[in-house]
């Protein structure tokens, strides 16, 4: 698949997560729980999404995964259990679209990362997927919609 890579200047966005460690081979498993915590606790809150639910991947090795997952919301909540306030960062992110499964996300990290090098910029921060259509809203995997946004010097 052949990716595009576009600029955008974004805004600092106000979420609500549930940080966890895992392993690659069970991050889907780890995020449908995590998103599960997520969601109730925000539903038993009346606090309304304000996007589609992300994954922000603070670590990640053959081994190990550090990562945080959530939504955003309008403004800062207060801390329910493991729910957290957090803020995903404003500024300069350069952003991929995948379209498909998300076993195949890589190359859009592999396409991200050879335009940060063919452009000279430097990450300035872990990067974080969106995911605009998945599996709540189809079992279509082939039409799955993934954001990358990777913060950007």
């Amino acid at each position: 698949m052949a990716y595009e890579v576009e600029v955008k200047d974004i805004a600092a966005q106000h979420v609500a997560i549930v940080r966890a460690e895992t392993t690659p081979d069970k991050i889907g498993a780890t995020y449908g729980e995590l998103i599960a915590e997520v969601s109730s606790s925000l539903a038993k809150r009346s606090i309304p999404t304000a996007g589609p639910s992300f994954g922000r991947y603070f670590d990640y090795s053959k081994d190990h995964v550090d990562m945080a997952v959530g939504f955003p919301v309008a403004g800062s909540v207060d801390g329910d259990g493991r729910v957290v306030a957090g803020e995903l960062p404003g500024g300069r992110v350069a952003v991929v679209t995948h379209v498909g499964p998300y076993t195949q996300l890589g190359g859009a990290y592999r396409a991200v990362e050879a335009w940060m090098a063919e452009h000279k910029v430097a990450s300035a921060g872990p990067p974080w997927e969106v995911y605009e259509t998945g599996p709540a809203q189809t079992s279509d995997s082939s039409i799955w919609r993934t954001d990358i946004l990777q913060p950007i010097t």
